[in-house]
């Protein structure tokens, strides 16, 4: 993975963001930018890595035999991002409000796993994410 230092990527309040195959750290945060940092976004990248191949898996067949378009083959590499994005406007409308960004079961994996710097060596966790989906969800009363 590449290491990207600038000024712009992330938006201020966060030290570092997965795009692609790079990971993007604002200058101001370069100090604090640690190993278990960039083992959590290695993680990220693994998971947009299974992200990408389930969504092949499930464009291709419907390209194939249920005549649509191959037009769609072009988003297969945002479905981690689409995904991230349907968990956070779902977890943004569903109580309790306060964990929106850990309660996304990428984050709850890579911070999990963060520590962890074997964690992506060897076979990469593609599909670990799905673990940490949450069944039954907990409501805050009042």
């Amino acid at each position: 993975m590449k290491v990207v230092y600038n000024n712009y990527i992330p938006v201020k309040g966060f030290k570092s963001i997965t795009i692609f195959y790079w990971v993007f750290v604002r200058n101001s945060a370069k100090s604090r930018f640690t190993v278990v940092d960039l083992n959590h976004e290695t993680i990220h990248f693994w998971q947009l890595v299974g992200c990408f191949i389930l969504a092949l898996l499930l464009v291709i067949p419907l390209c194939l035999w249920c005549d649509v378009s191959w037009w769609w083959l072009a988003i297969t590499p945002f479905g981690f991002y689409l995904r991230y994005l349907n968990w956070c406007l779902k977890e943004g409308l569903l109580p309790p409000f306060d964990k929106l960004y850990k309660d996304i079961p990428f984050e709850r994996e890579a911070y999990a796993n963060q520590e962890n710097l074997d964690y992506c060596k060897g076979f990469p966790p593609l599909f670990s994410w799905v673990f940490y989906i949450r069944i039954k969800r907990t409501w805050k009363d009042g």
